[in-house]
């Protein structure tokens, strides 16, 4: 997806960050879905383990939006009145927005790990899937909250363009990650319960109801 820079004191600078918020758990969520390996002993139903894993995933949605509110407010402040200091601002509450993101997806891998696997068949090979991947997806976060940190302040046009670079980074994250999942052994042919959570890192819902 490409973003324009012509109006990137405007529109533009809104756009680029409400896509780079929306993105970011696309593309932390979806890299469950990699192929891994974890320590998940404790068997459980899978009804009380797909309850467990969504009300995590819910838990991280909620952090995930609410520590929007700066990022907001500082693109909007960019919006009204384009400058170095605006921008330095904006970015700045990207980078700490990104931070807090990964600091809520290690939660969430302590969450995932207190789950343990469904009593299933390839239960064990279900949960590894999901647990060490959250890993992968906070090691992925890292590079991003680099980029966010070098975006060029000086200039629209620069600010622009390294917004899209965050931006394209975890975009090319969710993509791959979902096609991922969509391929994974332990993600084929499971039980009922655990459908909604395939589902989701699938990107086929929106939603984790843990039923």
């Amino acid at each position: 997806m490409t973003l324009g820079t012509d109006d990137m004191s405007a529109r533009g600078a809104f756009d680029v960050v409400v896509r780079v918020v929306a993105g970011l758990l696309i593309a932390g969520v979806a890299t469950l879905g990699l192929a891994g390996s974890a320590q998940a002993t404790k068997q459980v139903s899978p009804e009380a383990y797909a309850t467990a894993v969504c009300g995590a995933v819910a838990t991280l949605h909620t952090r995930t939006q609410a520590a929007e509110a700066p990022v907001k407010a500082a693109t909007q402040a960019y919006k009204d009145q384009p400058s170095e200091a605006t921008a330095t601002a904006l970015r700045q509450a990207l980078v700490t927005y990104l931070q807090q993101a990964k600091a809520n997806f290690g939660t969430t891998v302590k969450a995932f790990q207190k789950a343990g696997a469904p009593a299933v068949k390839n239960g064990e090979n279900f949960a590894t899937a999901l647990n060490q991947n959250l890993r992968t997806a906070l090691a992925a976060l890292d590079p991003v909250i680099r980029t966010a940190g070098a975006i060029d302040v000086t200039s629209t046009t620069g600010f622009a363009a390294g917004a899209q670079k965050v931006f394209d980074q975890l975009d090319a994250a969710s993509n791959v990650s979902k096609k991922q999942a969509r391929q994974t052994a332990a993600f084929q042919h499971v039980s009922a319960a655990l459908r909604p959570i395939v589902s989701y890192v699938k990107g086929s819902s929106d939603t984790c109801p843990g039923k």
